[in-house]
């Protein structure tokens, strides 16, 4: 199979359309949803989620913290994003790579929630993943581990 590969990989892979596969675990596709939210977030403008995603809140000090976080991430977001206002962020279409890094985002969240709670829910990640770039979703596919 390495051969193959090789070989499309020489000609560029003209002509043909390759799967990609990915094997983790949970804790991994937690790690990875996270990371592909964080990435599509922080490219929209969304900086004001940053303190959710990487402060703990038991922290005695989390307020303080988060307070201090947000006054520097809005002078920085000023700098980065000058054409929008504080509370505004652009769309998720707004970026071909951010687009479908959400849509990557959207499919493992799905697919986590359904797999953790079977009998549903209503929060948005049980609603079904939506394209927003014309392009069809990402599969995710969960089976048993096997015996590693």
């Amino acid at each position: 199979m390495s051969e193959n590969l090789d070989g499309l990989v020489e000609q560029g892979g003209r002509g043909l359309r390759l799967q990609y596969a990915l094997e983790m675990d949970e804790e991994q596709a937690q790690i990875l949803t996270a990371a592909l939210e964080f990435y599509a977030r922080m490219s929209i403008g969304q900086w004001s989620e940053l303190a959710e995603l990487v402060l703990d809140m038991r922290d005695n000090d989390y307020c303080e913290k988060r307070d201090a976080l947000a006054n520097g991430l809005k002078k920085l977001r000023r700098i980065a994003f000058p054409d929008l206002g504080d509370t505004a962020s652009y769309s998720v279409t707004s970026n071909p790579y951010t687009c479908r890094a959400w849509e990557l985002y959207t499919v493992l969240r799905h697919r986590i929630a359904w797999t953790r709670h079977p009998e549903g829910g209503m929060a948005v990640c049980f609603y079904a993943p939506i394209s927003f770039s014309g392009k069809p979703l990402a599969q995710c596919i969960v089976r048993e581990a096997s015996g590693e």
